[in-house]
């Protein structure tokens, strides 16, 4: 086949650990009689340079949905996940070794594409210096043909005459570009904002003059891994059961004391707000979000996470009664403490109700000031200085703060019955 001698490189890509996707592409080249090419590692979604550059500005973050630019939106994926960065990483790195080689002509391919049995009439035909004369194609000048997409009879089996058509097929299976093809993808990068093939295929060829962008019809390539009557391989940009898009809520609720919740809770339903205790309902939740596993946070982006504390000596005194004498709290806090243990490798004890409970409690309470402290972006309310606290952007401030008083109220009653002393707590903690 042609491509041997019209490239000065053929890339596969593909991951170190896809040996099946290998085996194929060494299997499939050898059947087309392509002889001359190079694996180059692709970056998987778990590395160090895909978390680094989803924590910069370079990437697009959610709020809002990348596609439809809105918050809530019934878009399948609304955010770009670390294997769609892990798929941009591999096809910048690779232009950068375009350029740094200084390839002159090259053909990109991923490792799970298959050529048509009509393959080499169409290639042939248009990879030719007479097409190309045809076509005015300039090499010192940025160039782009596409090759290969996601298979559809129409475009694959045609039995028309080859040709270059104008479109804008999104063909990241297989396409060919030179250096200044590579030039140019890495100058007008300034905002990974959605996926790379739109951005390769559309939105340069549409918006950058100069371009030279043509489609090899009838298609020569399609890939096994996106239509189901071809599929061999599960796709690596959505791989199943990885979740594809974020919930948008707009409060997560924390509190130090499950007493203060209640307050907070009857809040939220006089200003009509739809927070869930158990759920995590349309507007957001009450601190049970922190029991989740931390793939499962990663579902949901709350606009404002919200921390209600009380003074040190009020809290641990409330917790020391309603853990003692009910234990279906008890169970409670025994599940935060597992979350604790988990997130800082520590052995905290469970609550119980032996001689050791107020010291447990405070212990567990200074790790859950600092796991709070840990969060980023937490608002942190005290709620013995609320009239200090300018909240009018974010809170209906006379019903918070009439709710917060009568938890002070309520509150007062019930350490009137409290067995503990402010000396009682400093022993535990000296």
């Amino acid at each position: 086949m042609i491509l041997n001698e019209i490239f000065d490189n053929i890339y596969v890509l593909n991951l170190k650990e896809s040996i099946d996707r290998k085996n194929h592409i060494e299997t499939e080249f050898k059947r087309v009689n392509i002889t001359k090419y190079n694996f180059f590692e692709a970056t998987p979604y778990y590395s160090d340079e895909v978390k680094d550059l989803m924590n910069s500005n370079f990437v697009k973050k959610f709020p809002n949905c990348f596609r439809c630019n809105k918050k809530r939106c019934d878009c399948e994926n609304n955010y770009l996940t670390p294997f769609q960065i892990a798929n941009w990483c591999s096809f910048i790195n690779i232009f950068k070794d375009i350029i740094k080689n200084d390839y002159k002509f090259v053909l990109l391919c991923e490792d799970d594409i298959v050529f048509t049995s009509q393959c080499n009439r169409i290639i042939n035909k248009l990879l030719s210096i007479n097409t190309f004369k045809q076509y005015n194609i300039d090499m010192n000048k940025p160039l782009l043909i596409r090759m290969g997409t996601a298979f559809n009879p129409y475009n694959h089996n045609s039995k028309d005459e080859p040709t270059f058509i104008k479109n804008f097929s999104l063909c990241n299976p297989c396409f060919a570009i030179n250096k200044n093809m590579a030039i140019i993808y890495l100058y007008y990068l300034k905002i990974i904002d959605y996926h790379s093939d739109i951005y390769f295929h559309k939105k340069i060829p549409k918006n950058i003059k100069g371009i030279q962008y043509f489609t090899m019809y009838p298609y020569p390539v399609y890939e096994l891994s996106f239509v189901k009557e071809k599929q061999k391989f599960e796709s690596l940009i959505r791989p199943k059961n990885e979740f594809r898009r974020i919930e948008y809520k707009e409060f997560l609720f924390l509190t130090t004391n499950t007493f203060l919740e209640k307050f907070i809770i009857s809040y939220s339903k006089k200003i009509n707000l739809d927070i869930g205790v158990e759920n995590i309902n349309f507007n957001g939740n009450i601190n049970n979000f922190i029991l989740l596993n931390e793939k499962e946070k990663l579902q949901y982006y709350f606009e404002y996470k919200i921390l209600f504390i009380d003074n040190f000596y009020d809290d641990i005194k409330i917790l020391y009664n309603i853990i003692k004498y009910n234990e279906s709290y008890m169970k409670k806090y025994n599940l935060y403490i597992k979350k604790i243990n988990e997130i800082y490798n520590e052995n905290i004890q469970y609550i119980e109700n032996n001689e050791n409970l107020l010291k447990n409690i405070i212990i567990f309470y200074n790790y859950l000031l600092k796991f709070f402290e840990s969060n980023k972006n937490i608002i942190k309310i005290n709620i013995n200085n609320i009239d200090n606290i300018n909240m009018s952007k974010i809170f209906n401030s006379n019903i918070l703060k009439n709710e917060i008083n009568k938890y002070i109220e309520y509150k007062k009653i019930l350490l009137t019955k409290n067995e503990l002393s402010d000396s009682d707590i400093d022993n535990i903690i000296i």
